[in-house]
């Protein structure tokens, strides 16, 4: 509306731009939680397709154990990274939960000011609409007299 002018609108396209940085973040914290449960999940499948082989010598026997030792330590590894992936993507939830709130806090109070500002443009128009007919009907009287 023509005349209302909002003094933290900058403030506001700051904030706007703020939770689009986290949502952003939030986005990339969460590809890179999917990619760590995926990697997660390989290691998984691979510790559970060498116990369906069985060995054919002793020395298959030891490179087996060997491997899937080395995939245990793998796993548990990735496990960690997982959970520093988690951990990094509920920080990321909350940065964007926190970003959004302070963004509406700011649109709120913009359109309080906005309701505020109709309603004062909507009373000053009343008021020039019935001074005008005030004066209609005093001119109205003057000439029937």
């Amino acid at each position: 509306m023509k005349g209302f002018f909002f003094r933290l609108e900058p403030v506001l396209r700051l904030r706007s731009e703020k939770e689009q940085a986290a949502v952003l973040a939030q986005s990339r914290a969460r590809k890179d939680y999917r990619e760590q449960l995926d990697m997660l999940e390989s290691i998984r499948e691979r510790i559970e397709n060498v116990f369906e082989r069985s060995p054919d010598s002793a020395g298959d026997y030891l490179a087996k154990w060997l491997y899937i030792d080395s995939l245990k330590a793998s796993r548990e590894m990735q496990e960690r990274a997982v959970e520093k992936a988690r951990r990094e993507l509920e920080k990321k939830r909350r940065e964007v939960t926190e970003a959004r709130k302070d963004r509406l806090t700011l649109q709120k109070l913009k359109d309080r000011q906005y309701q505020w500002h109709v309603q004062k443009l909507s009373r000053l128009e009343t008021k020039i609409t019935d001074e005008h007919c005030t004066a209609q009907a005093r001119r109205k009287e003057g000439l029937g007299e």
